[in-house]
């Protein structure tokens, strides 16, 4: 699904006008109706609706939605945030001054309107803000957020910036957001995510050829696109159909994360696996997966070659350690050719030896933004204030696939596309979890999927299964050694699409 910048928004609007012969009248009209009809679902013609209308297209979108309410039979209040001097608010704005409506521009009265309300529709700020909240604004978005009223937001919750995605700033917190036409990219990012509520895009009337032909590098990944990369499985087939893996990584200590790697990648449907640990941790390895063929690290690295010739893909770092691997990282960085997954220690060996010349097209790194943070340089703050942009411009500079961790994850793929995965929940955010990605990854690679593909699969499943067993165990009690167990659910689920 086609995810769009909030700067996009404008130039559809134009187009819709210079090119479609669309009034922007007919559009706010349509927006105005998408949204009453959200309100009338869950209050009846009794509720009493505040409505917050700021100066905009954003405000005039409000305007309507009083105007459809108060002749719905709804009790309706408007408070005017800002002056109607032109263009259609102001159309709109003088249709609902020749009708017998409640409307006042005294912030004062707030508190009262705030009382009185049952509803609140937010329709103060669009998706064109940008920059810092003067302390008048402040205030007002923390007396809705304190008021405990039903709000809905419309387009995107009053505050969220349209470049920058992490803030200084109050944003409104809405139950429901109704975005207008399609959707944004602050609106799936963790900010929009924790004030947006239930999201709901509607349709507004934006023509289809537009939306089809207009061109966007980042996309939403879906259920229906997940379905669609599961690898294929056939009646005829052997172990060598479904690939060969290999997992570099473990340390004293640290024998778990290779285990839940290991575990996640038999349990997504590999054909052989090898786990290549130190002979120290050999017996712990295949006491936990006894599926996999457990390699002790040989005294030469050269005798790795005859794993490797009929290995399709690798993954290299799960709790590996940084002392003394420095060798062992370099070797298969510059003599394996296959795909790999680069995660844990093995970014930190990749950023602590500088071998950033060395990434290639075949390489998917898995860094969370404190990793990502030693690999470019930039502060975590940097990185999370616009993880779309800092993940797009690194795997195109390094022409690889970037997983980029966090509570929306970014994978950006070589051409520039960036993929967005909102499934995931906190339960995940505990030590473990990302091993058991690396090892989704790299399985299906090993099946046959490109590196881009792994990685949106792995990702989606990864997050999506945590989901399902989190419905039943919570976030609390949510371990990554319970994803394996359960990702037959999550296959189940993506089959049905």
């Amino acid at each position: 699904m086609k995810v769009f910048k909030p700067g996009d928004i404008k130039h559809i609007d134009n187009l819709c006008v210079d090119k479609y012969q669309i009034p922007t009248l007919i559009l706010m009209e349509h927006a105005g109706i998408k949204i009453s009809e959200e309100i009338q679902k869950k209050f009846n013609k009794e509720s009493k609706v505040l409505i917050m209308a700021g100066k905009g297209n954003n405000g005039g979108d409000g305007l309507v939605v009083a105007r459809l309410l108060y002749n719905l039979g709804y009790k309706v209040k408007v408070l005017y945030l800002g002056n109607y001097k032109t263009g259609d608010s102001k159309i709109n704005f003088d249709i609902l001054n020749s009708l017998d409506v409640y409307k006042t521009n005294s912030i004062a009265d707030l508190g009262e309107l705030l009382l009185w309300s049952e509803v609140v529709v937010d329709a103060i700020f669009g998706v064109g803000f940008r920059g810092n909240l003067v302390q008048e604004y402040i205030d007002i978005f923390s007396m809705i957020n304190n008021s405990k009223r039903y709000v809905i937001s419309v387009d995107v919750p009053s505050g969220l910036g349209s470049s920058n995605y992490t803030f200084n700033n109050i944003v409104v917190k809405a139950n429901k957001t109704v975005t207008l036409g399609c959707l944004k990219e602050n609106l799936l990012l963790p900010t929009g995510r924790e004030n947006s509520g239930e999201l709901v895009v509607s349709d507004i009337g934006l023509p289809k050829d537009l939306m089809e032909q207009f061109e966007v590098s980042t996309f939403l990944i879906t259920p229906n696109m997940a379905k669609e990369l599961l690898p294929k499985r056939v009646e005829n087939s052997h172990k060598g159909t479904y690939g060969t893996g290999l997992i570099v990584g473990g340390s004293l200590g640290m024998s778990g994360a290779v285990i839940l790697a290991a575990q996640a990648a038999l349990k997504s449907g590999i054909g052989l696996l090898y786990t290549l640990v130190s002979e120290k941790l050999v017996d712990v390895i295949e006491n936990n997966c006894i599926e996999s063929i457990t390699i002790p690290m040989p005294k030469g690295l050269i005798e790795l070659d005859k794993y490797l010739k009929n290995t399709k893909s690798v993954a290299i770092g799960p709790g590996l350690s940084t002392e003394n691997n420095e060798v062992l990282f370099l070797y298969f960085v510059e003599n394996y050719k296959g795909s790999m997954v680069i995660d844990g220690d093995g970014l930190n060996l990749l950023a602590n030896l500088k071998l950033h010349d060395l990434i290639c097209e075949n390489h998917v790194l898995t860094p969370h933004p404190k990793e990502m943070s030693r690999l470019t340089g930039l502060t975590v703050e940097e990185i999370t204030s616009d993880p779309i942009t800092v993940a797009r411009e690194f795997s195109v500079k390094h022409n690889c696939t970037l997983v980029l961790k966090g509570s929306t994850t970014c994978i950006a793929t070589k051409d520039g596309d960036v993929y967005l995965n909102t499934t995931g929940n906190n339960g995940l955010a505990t030590g473990g979890s990302g091993d058991v990605l690396a090892g989704l990854i790299m399985s299906f690679m090993a099946q046959g999927l490109s590196q881009d593909e792994a990685a949106i699969l792995g990702v989606y499943l990864h997050g999506l299964t945590a989901d399902i067993i989190s419905e039943g165990k919570g976030y609390y009690s949510l371990l990554p050694s319970d994803i394996p167990k359960e990702l037959h659910k999550g296959f189940k689920k993506i089959q049905k699409g």
